[in-house]
């Protein structure tokens, strides 16, 4: 529903002001309950879209909107709710720098051990398909 906002921001934009913006020029904008009307969406019905655009203009949602913005603005990770995870490489390097090299061969093995273990308990999940290899001393798992 995030989205839906800002692509009624955009639609609105477009039809009635004839301007191309994108989503970062079009978050911050916050339009009225008529102009959220003319933004309206085509996956959404027309019986819905009013109470959506009602939502977007009420207190209750501007509050919490303040609210989150403040906290994202506040916190030292400019990454932060970019969703996604880190590559095992890099985590492992990060740890590295952090507790040092034997703290992270430690990880590495006890996770060699999980997956091993994984890999005995589900075998029947892997028969018959292809997967990589985990390169780890003493241990090749299948990773699906």
């Amino acid at each position: 529903m995030y989205q839906a906002r800002v692509d009624a921001v955009k639609v609105y934009y477009m039809k009635k002001l004839n301007q191309k913006i994108d989503d970062k020029l079009a978050r911050p904008i916050e339009l009225n309950y008529e102009e959220y009307l003319d933004g309206k969406q085509k996956w959404c019905s027309n019986a819905v879209w009013p109470k959506l655009c009602r939502y977007w203009c009420s207190e209750n949602f501007l509050k919490k909107r303040k609210r989150g913005q403040e906290s994202r603005f506040s916190s030292d990770d400019i990454a932060q709710n970019h969703g996604g995870s880190r590559p095992f490489g890099e985590t492992r390097q990060i740890l590295g720098e952090k507790f040092g090299p034997e703290f992270t061969l430690k990880i590495w093995m006890k996770m060699a051990k999980l997956l091993q273990w994984l890999a005995a308990k589900h075998k029947r999940l892997w028969h018959g398909t292809t997967s990589i290899v985990a390169i780890v001393p003493n241990c090749s798992v299948p990773i699906i």
